[in-house]
C-alpha cells in the first residue's frame, strides 16, 4: 500500500509542477497582453493548481484584463484564503468599490490601515473613495486622520 500511495504522490507532484510551469507562461503572456492565450492556460490548469494563492492573483489579473470585474473579485477573494497581502487586500477594496459594494470596500481598506497603520496609502484610497462616491463627511473625517498620521518613509 505504501508504495501505491508513493506513486499517486509523485504523479501528483509532476503535475503540480508541470501546472507551475504553466502558470508561469500565462503570467508573461498577460505581461505582454495576451489575453486570450493566457486565458486558456489558466482554465486548463486551474483543476491541478487551484490551491496555488498566486493562480488565484493570476486568474484575477487576467480577469481584470478582460474586464470582468465581479469575477475577478471571486478569484482576489479566493486568493486571500492563502495569504493576508495587504495588496491583495487593496485589490479586493478597488473591486468592491468597482461593483457597487461600498461597505464591503470600506472594510477592506479599514484592515489594510491596520494591518499598516503607517502607511498613507490606503487612508488615501480610502479618502479618495468616500470622495468619489459623495461620501463627503466620510472623506473629511479621513483627511483628519491623515493630517495626524506619522507615516513611515523609506530611504
Amino acid at each position: 500500500i505504501s508504495v501505491f500511495i508513493m506513486i499517486i504522490f509523485i504523479v501528483m507532484s509532476i503535475q503540480k509542477y508541470e501546472a507551475q510551469k504553466k502558470l508561469t507562461l500565462a503570467i508573461k503572456l498577460l505581461d505582454n497582453g495576451q489575453l486570450k492565450s493566457a486565458g486558456e492556460i489558466l482554465t486548463n490548469i486551474e483543476p491541478e493548481i487551484s490551491t496555488s494563492e498566486a493562480f488565484y492573483r493570476t486568474k484575477a489579473n487576467y480577469l481584470i484584463a478582460s474586464k470582468d470585474f465581479r469575477k475577478a473579485q471571486n478569484y482576489i477573494v479566493k486568493a486571500l484564503e492563502f495569504t493576508s497581502s495587504p495588496t491583495l487586500i487593496l485589490i479586493a477594496a478597488q473591486l468592491s468599490e468597482r461593483n457597487g459594494n461600498l461597505l464591503e470596500a470600506e472594510q477592506y481598506y479599514k484592515l489594510v490601515c491596520g494591518i499598516e497603520p503607517h502607511l498613507l496609502r490606503p487612508s488615501v484610497m480610502l479618502m479618495q473613495m468616500h470622495q468619489r462616491n459623495g461620501q463627503n463627511e466620510k472623506a473629511k473625517t479621513i483627511a483628519k486622520v491623515i493630517i495626524n498620521m506619522k507615516p513611515k518613509f523609506n530611504n
